[in-house]
């Protein structure tokens, strides 16, 4: 809290007619001094992939096996970024690269959204109800991923 750096564990685990695959990651972040209503946080990491066999393909999909596997290991630079609208309402933007450093040949090859590394975003527009709620919507998508074909998703957040 004094001098705004920290540390992040980011742990994702999908479901997919693929299969479940995840990841695993620890990044370093670091607050820049606020510039009025804007805040920045630039992070830097390392992670792994695992999850159902991959199949080689160069698609990076599943195959049906009972076992999970080790797929390799990534890197991760980006930018969490805040700007307040009003006391109530902020939106942030997140961006974030990330490419494969080891591992199998279909995870070196494939692995960040069908190519060895990938541009992510994510931007979100929140509302803070009361001190103990807010509302959130999300949207995700890539530089393969236009927005209006990304995830997108509202959330309710209640601190008990």
């Amino acid at each position: 809290m004094t001098n705004g750096r920290g540390a992040q564990v980011d742990v994702n685990l999908g479901f997919t007619d693929r299969g479940t695959q995840g990841t695993a990651s620890y990044s370093f972040i670091q607050a820049l001094p606020k510039m009025g209503p804007i805040n920045l946080y630039p992070l830097a990491g390392m992670g792994v992939a695992f999850g159902e066999s991959l199949d080689g393909s160069g698609v990076g999909e599943a195959q049906a096996q009972d076992r999970w596997d080790l797929h390799g290991t990534f890197y991760v630079a980006g930018l969490y970024g805040k700007l307040d609208i009003t006391d109530n309402i902020w939106l942030n933007y997140n961006p974030m690269y990330t490419g494969t450093m080891s591992g199998s040949d279909a995870f070196k090859n494939h692995g960040m959204d069908g190519d060895d590394s990938v541009f992510l975003h994510e931007a979100a527009l929140s509302y803070q109800i009361n001190p103990r709620t807010n509302v959130r919507y999300f949207a995700n998508w890539t530089e393969n991923t236009n927005y209006a074909n990304g995830d997108h998703r509202i959330e309710v957040n209640y601190q008990f």
